[in-house]
């Protein structure tokens, strides 16, 4: 069984630029729980929203909850990007999105979009998928939620 890191898997999407954009070659390192240590090379974040965005508003579900995943890692990695389209978008997918697994994840998502900080440990994981990504994401609102509950 193949297993991959979801933050190397999404950021290696991120490796060409927006027409027009020059290219700014940056580098993501660090250690997974694991004890993996792993160092990507990438460019242009603007041009990965780009493309996320265009795939958030796929005709296939599949590529709609990759794409929400993909840019739910990307808003970990890079917090001071303008993502406010993507954001947008999740919205309006956590609302009227296809399918109740797509309303979910986009609904996930949009809590780490709004509290990037509280799912740090989420970008150092590896996964299978990424429904074990939302799985996390999942367990750590449950924990947020509870926690606020009890006070």
């Amino acid at each position: 069984m193949k297993t991959f890191a979801m933050v190397a898997a999404g950021l290696m999407v991120v490796s060409y630029s927006v027409v027009g954009q020059p290219v700014k070659n940056e580098e993501k390192s660090g250690t997974l729980e694991n004890g993996t240590v792993y160092s990507i090379e990438f460019s242009s974040h603007r041009g990965a929203a780009l493309n996320y965005a265009v795939a958030l508003r796929s005709d296939c579900d599949g590529v709609v909850e990759s794409a929400i995943a993909y840019s739910t890692l990307l808003r970990l990695v890079a917090q001071d990007l303008d993502m406010g389209r993507i954001q947008k978008i999740l919205v309006d997918l956590s609302e009227n999105g296809r399918t109740h697994a797509i309303r979910y994840k986009a609904y996930l998502a949009l809590a780490v979009f709004e509290n990037p900080a509280k799912f740090q440990n989420a970008a150092k994981r590896m996964y299978e998928n990424g429904d074990e990504f939302f799985g996390e994401v999942a367990t750590q609102v449950h924990k947020t939620l509870l926690g606020h509950n009890l006070k």
